[in-house]
């Protein structure tokens, strides 16, 4: 069984091969997910992103997600943790440099208009998931619902 903890920094989880790009963390696989991903087609049971997708560039968006959905088996779930938009902690660490709110997954949610629209006005190829579950989180006082958690499906 393959699964794969994108951004895993230096932290490592039973089961999940780390994949990070900087080598002082020792990762499993040494890897930019901004490229590629090095595993072949429907080849990975599951995925994690938990706070990795804010640090990519805005532009390489579509293209991480494809990749996500590319290397998932059919129905093969992604685990995301994602600061939200407009809160603090979506915008206070310099190196988050991408912005996510609930509504950006929908250009890669299955049967969603926003996602089919996206899916016939591009040349690449824009990847189709259907939502398992969802919840927000806070952590503050004024119960502000600052973090997505989203379970996500490959549908291929």
């Amino acid at each position: 069984m393959t699964k794969l903890d994108l951004g895993s920094g230096g932290r490592k989880i039973a089961g999940y091969l780390s994949v990070d790009n900087d080598p002082a963390t020792l990762p499993h696989v040494l890897h930019n997910i901004e490229e590629r991903f090095p595993f072949d087609d429907s080849t990975v049971d599951e995925v994690r992103a938990h706070h990795i997708l804010e640090h990519i560039r805005t532009e390489k968006k579509t293209f991480v997600m494809y990749e996500i959905w590319r290397v998932l088996k059919p129905g093969g779930p992604v685990s995301i943790e994602i600061p939200l938009f407009p809160y603090p902690q979506s915008v206070m660490d310099p190196t988050h440099i991408s912005f996510w709110v609930r509504e950006s997954f929908w250009y890669y949610e299955h049967g969603n208009r926003f996602r089919d629209a996206f899916d016939r006005r591009t040349s690449y190829p824009v990847p189709s998931f259907r939502v398992i579950w969802e919840s927000r989180v806070d952590s503050d006082p004024d119960h502000v619902e600052w973090l997505l958690k989203l379970k996500l499906g490959a549908v291929k």
